[in-house]
C-alpha cells in the first residue's frame, strides 16, 4: 500500500441495504434546509407505515428514496408560493406511474399541495418524478432508487 493512504474500516462506512429489510423503503431523515432557487416545495412521502417531509437541493432534487422493487408511495408535494387552483405537471420519465398514468396533470388545493401515488414497477435502478411547477415552470425531481443500494449481480435480486 503507498504510503499516506488510509483504509477505512468498514464499520465507519456507511452501506444503505435492502429496503425490504427496512418495511420496504429508506427514506432520507436529512433535508437541505438551505436556500433553493425557483419555487420553494416540500414533499411528504409515505410508504406503508413510514414517512418523511424532504426538501430539494439547490438543483431542486428531492434526497433519493430507496424502494422495493414494485413498491408504492404515497406523495403529497406541497408549493407554499403558489396560490390554490394552479397547475403542477408530473412526469415519470424513468418508469412508474402516477395514479395509473405516466403523466399527469393536477390543481394545487386549498393547502397549495398536490396528492397523488407514484408506483413502481420491477426495473432496478433509478427513478424519477419531474415536477413542473408554476407561471415561470419551475422544475424538481423526486429520486428513488428502486431495489438494494448495492449489488453484484442485479439478476440475482428476486422481483
Amino acid at each position: 500500500m503507498p504510503q499516506g493512504t488510509e483504509v477505512l474500516p468498514a464499520s465507519s462506512t456507511e452501506t444503505l441495504g435492502d429496503p425490504a429489510e427496512h418495511g420496504g423503503v429508506i427514506i432520507p431523515s436529512r433535508n437541505s434546509r438551505s436556500w433553493v432557487p425557483g419555487l420553494q416545495a416540500t414533499a411528504t412521502v409515505k410508504v406503508g407505515r413510514k414517512s418523511g417531509s424532504l426538501t430539494p437541493s439547490q438543483r431542486g432534487i428531492f434526497p433519493e428514496i430507496v424502494i422495493v422493487p414494485n413498491g408504492r408511495a404515497d406523495i403529497t408535494l406541497t408549493y407554499p408560493e403558489l396560490d390554490s387552483g394552479e397547475i403542477v405537471h408530473l412526469d415519470c420519465p424513468d418508469g412508474g406511474t402516477i395514479d395509473g398514468d405516466v403523466g399527469k396533470s393536477f390543481q394545487t388545493n386549498a393547502a397549495r399541495s398536490v396528492s397523488f401515488t407514484w408506483q413502481g414497477n420491477s426495473n432496478l435502478g433509478r427513478h424519477s418524478i419531474c415536477c413542473v411547477a408554476g407561471p415561470d415552470s419551475d422544475e424538481k425531481t423526486i429520486s428513488f432508487w428502486v431495489g438494494p443500494r448495492a449489488y453484484a449481480d442485479a439478476s440475482s435480486v428476486p422481483r
